[in-house]
């Protein structure tokens, strides 16, 4: 099973006025984990067409909209796990920051990953541009969802856990739909198999 994966964690404000999402930073929480799956297949067949092949969905965790009981959460989290286990390759844009999150959390996966930003990289042939999502979707001219939930949100003094859930659901479905897209555009460019491009994690 082929899964893509973005998380949306809480962050903290450094002295500096940045923002640090670090999971080994006391106060910051994984809010919630976006996700698609699709089976497994060689990339040359699967990659097919401009169309997702599934439904994205998004996992709540911790958020001030909700009211759960430790049982949910529990329940929450052995979906996350049965989702993971279920994975040959994880597909993300900067997917190190989310392994080590989820694995932080206490989540276990020893699967493939498949990083559509160091793909970026290597597409780069030495060229410095930008590698974030959104600069790398505009390059392969793919729609993503509207950055300004962040910033409008942030300006407010709020934290992601604080969004409205159903913007922060949607653009969470958003990007990854967008980091799929994207994981597809790079195979095509650069070739081969699904299976040339993957590294164990």
């Amino acid at each position: 099973m082929i899964v893509t994966i973005d998380i949306e964690t809480t962050f903290v404000i450094k002295n500096n006025g940045s923002f640090d999402p670090s999971p080994h930073i006391a106060g910051n929480y994984l809010v919630g984990v976006g996700y698609l799956t699709a089976p497994y297949v060689p990339m040359e067949k699967f990659f097919i067409g401009s169309s997702v092949l599934a439904k994205p969905e998004f996992i709540t965790i911790y958020h001030k909209e909700l009211e759960e009981d430790h049982i949910t959460t529990i329940n929450k989290f052995k979906c996350i796990q049965k989702i993971l286990d279920t994975a040959d390759v994880l597909v993300g844009h900067n997917i190190k920051f989310d392994l080590s999150y989820l694995l932080n959390c206490g989540f276990k996966y020893t699967g493939s990953v498949y990083d559509t930003m160091v793909s970026e990289y290597i597409l780069a042939r030495g060229i410095k541009r930008g590698l974030s999502l959104e600069d790398s979707c505009k390059r392969r001219d793919i729609k993503m969802p509207e950055k300004f939930i962040m910033k409008k949100y942030t300006d407010e003094g709020r934290n992601v856990n604080e969004f409205p859930l159903e913007e922060l659901c949607m653009y969470c479905k958003g990007d990854v739909i967008a980091s799929y897209e994207l994981a597809r555009k790079q195979i095509e460019i650069l070739g081969g198999t699904f299976d040339d491009f993957v590294t164990n994690s």
